[in-house]
């Protein structure tokens, strides 16, 4: 799906346009905006997301502090969310790394640590700060070791691909285009002035909340049931 796809689609369901017609320079370029502003929404909200990213991280002996996100100590792109974390250890008996969880904590749990600067061997604490564009990621106690140095291994949120332009084509698990082109119709009716039909608010909510049960269900479990739209919930169950 391209940007432009999704914009002519919005505007199709609210009727501002018919089959054939296409959307003016201005109301494609608002649309896109519009768009990714939906996504990046999207993207804070656990359910939302369908993807969960592992990564491995280089430790340097006697440093505390690392900056994660574009051009970061960890140069990737900033997590929305940490879901879990652990310190690998190379296995001195044997293949493989040895997993230390990590506690996440907050930025009140990370100040009831008395001796902040505690070294020792293997972290048992992370504190993400969430800053933005450059999240600091701190750890206590501070790694301090030789020879092999540990990995610290993340679990994080995935943001939503944003469209970059109105050409490019971006892929989506199933469901997901139905998805952003009805909930992106919603979303723009205030800006260009238009009212969404009824029909077009239901399918909105239903196709999202689709994608959120989807993504909430643990690995291998089957799709809750019951409740499949915010506008019309499932009846209570029979006592």
């Amino acid at each position: 799906m391209t940007g432009d796809q999704a914009v002519k689609a919005a505007m199709q369901i609210l009727g501002a346009l018919t089959q054939g017609e296409t959307p003016s320079a201005a109301e494609s370029a608002d649309g896109l905006t519009a768009l990714n502003e939906m996504l990046a929404s999207w993207s804070i909200e656990r359910m939302n997301v369908f993807s969960i990213l592992r990564s491995e991280h280089t430790l340097v002996s006697g440093t505390q502090d690392y900056t994660i996100g574009a051009s970061g100590t960890f140069n990737v792109t900033r997590p929305v969310r940490y879901e879990h974390a652990t310190i690998l250890v190379a296995n001195a008996g044997g293949a493989g790394k040895l997993p230390f969880p990590l506690e996440i904590r907050d930025e009140k749990g990370w100040s009831e640590i008395a001796e902040r600067g505690t070294a020792g061997v293997i972290p048992r604490v992370l504190y993400p700060d969430m800053a933005f564009p450059l999240t600091t990621l701190r750890l206590w106690p501070v790694p301090t070791f030789t020879g092999t140095a540990p990995l610290l291994e993340l679990f994080t949120w995935q943001q939503l691909q944003q469209f970059a332009d109105l050409v490019t084509a971006y892929t989506f698990p199933p469901g997901y285009d139905r998805a952003i082109k009805f909930n992106l119709a919603v979303e723009i009716s205030a800006q260009f002035g238009l009212s969404v039909p009824a029909s077009a608010v239901q399918i909105a909510a239903e196709s999202k909340a689709a994608l959120r049960m989807l993504n909430i269900a643990a690995p291998g479990a089957s799709p809750v049931t019951g409740q499949v739209s915010a506008l019309a919930p499932a009846p209570p169950a029979v006592q």
